[in-house]
């Protein structure tokens, strides 16, 4: 009796140390996921939050050029196809309580042109609706790597970069005054889909929309594919945040 109670003993310490050795760890295994989960929860929403303070409402054309975007803040739909002749697919512009204009404007095409031809085409559209820097603008040599908020796909640009002068309207009607501006003009293509979005930003507000709302308004850009997934999820759901 002696010796079983004695082995008895040993076998429930021995379980004991086991239950401890082997699940303990994986009790601050659970907690540590737990806690990650938590993290990446957060920094998403976090992600989305600052998204949704830089972009404005979206924006799908009709017809069959598949697309959708987000226009950057503080500028809104203002003009569509029908209003220039579909010579663009649409136009942005707006203001900061008392701050010059900033315009956005987006030309696409589905045909079987070149790259090189639309982008001819485009800048030709830009000059004719006097929407072109006085200077044709350069090419970068360091064009940016867009991240799609979609799919977290690398979405490859050209980028062109202009400066210039332009009369800008005063508030409330007020006489105008020349300022500074810049122009971005990015020109992509994704299968047979080809676009070009031109901001033309006040030098002023350079730095700190294109480090914010430009480039966000960029990874909100959907072609083809990926149209269906930015309509049901808004841009707020990006593959792996």
């Amino acid at each position: 009796m002696l010796i079983r109670d004695r082995f008895a003993r040993i076998l429930r310490a021995t379980g004991l140390a086991a239950c401890i050795l082997f699940f303990g760890p994986g009790c601050w295994w659970q907690k540590d996921s737990y806690s990650s989960r938590m993290r990446d929860g957060f920094e998403n929403f976090e992600k989305r939050a600052a998204r949704e303070a830089m972009l404005g409402e979206a924006f799908q054309p009709a017809g069959d050029f598949p697309m959708w975007i987000r226009p950057p803040k503080p500028t809104s739909l203002v003009a569509t196809p029908d209003q220039f002749a579909d010579q663009f697919i649409a136009w942005f512009q707006g203001a900061d309580a008392g701050g010059p204009l900033i315009e956005v404007i987006l030309k696409g095409s589905a045909g079987a042109e070149t790259l090189a031809e639309f982008q001819q085409g485009a800048f030709n559209a830009l000059r004719a609706a006097s929407k072109f820097p006085p200077q044709d603008p350069e090419r970068s040599q360091e064009p940016p790597e867009i991240t799609s908020m979609h799919d977290n796909a690398k979405m490859p640009f050209d980028l062109y970069q202009g400066v210039g002068q332009r009369q800008v309207p005063g508030a409330g009607g007020a006489a105008g005054k020349a300022a500074e501006y810049q122009w971005l003009i990015f020109v992509g293509e994704e299968q047979t889909q080809k676009i070009l979005i031109c901001f033309i930003v006040p030098t002023e507000k350079y730095v700190e929309f294109y480090r914010g709302p430009l480039t966000r308004c960029l990874e909100s850009l959907a072609l083809g594919g990926k149209v269906a997934t930015a309509s049901q999820t808004g841009g707020g759901a990006p593959a792996g945040g």
